[in-house]
């Protein structure tokens, strides 16, 4: 399949950023909290954010819970 990377956001409910970094661990997805600005470097709650392949979005779509959107 295509090995192209894309920028892929997880957006979930405020306060379940642990979680649902915990379930693309186990997915061996390197996700990281989302940046609301890069230079202050403050995390936006609500959402997680990573680059990934195609088959890494279908999995999230089949496989993540706590995910609202991907």
């Amino acid at each position: 399949m295509n090995s192209s990377q894309y920028p892929i956001y997880l957006s979930c409910l405020p306060g379940l950023e642990p979680a649902l970094l915990e379930e693309c661990r186990a997915l061996n997805i390197q996700a990281n909290p989302a940046k609301k600005n890069e230079k202050a470097n403050e995390e936006e709650k609500g959402g997680l954010e990573f680059s990934g392949t195609l088959d890494q979005i279908y999995a999230c779509n089949l496989q993540l819970r706590t995910a609202s959107r991907v």
